[in-house]
C-alpha cells in the first residue's frame, strides 16, 4: 500500500472539512482539477465502505467535504488524532467492489 497522506486532525478537520496536507500524493487519487469536485470511496480498518467528495481549490489545497463529518462523527476522531489514507493497486485486499481501492486509519 502506498501512503497519500498522514495528518494529525486539527479543529477545523472535525467541524468543517478535512484539508488534505499539502505534501500529499494528490496523484494517487482520482482526477480532479483546482476548482472541480470528485468522489473517493474508502474502506476503513472495520470493512465499512464510505463515500467522500474531495475538491481541489489550488494546486496544494484540497479538502475532503462531503463525507468526511460523518466519517469523523462515526470514529469519534478528536483533536490530536493521525488520519492515514493510502492507494492499494492490489484490490483483492478490500471487501468492498473492486473500485474500492483506498484505505483510511485512524489513530487515537
Amino acid at each position: 500500500m502506498a501512503k497519500i497522506f498522514e495528518k494529525i486532525v486539527e479543529k477545523n478537520d472535525i467541524e468543517s472539512k478535512l484539508r488534505i496536507p499539502s505534501n500529499s500524493n494528490l496523484e494517487a487519487l482520482p482526477p480532479c482539477r483546482p476548482g472541480q469536485e470528485a468522489k473517493l470511496k474508502v474502506e476503513d480498518e472495520d470493512g465499512k465502505i464510505w463515500e467522500f467528495t474531495y475538491t481541489i481549490r489550488t494546486e496544494n489545497r484540497a479538502f475532503f467535504t462531503t463525507g468526511w463529518l460523518q466519517f469523523a462523527a462515526s470514529k469519534g476522531i478528536e483533536v490530536g488524532n493521525m488520519v492515514t489514507l493510502f492507494k492499494d493497486d492490489d484490490q483483492h485486499h478490500f471487501s468492498g467492489c473492486g473500485a474500492d481501492q483506498y484505505k483510511i486509519t485512524v489513530k487515537t
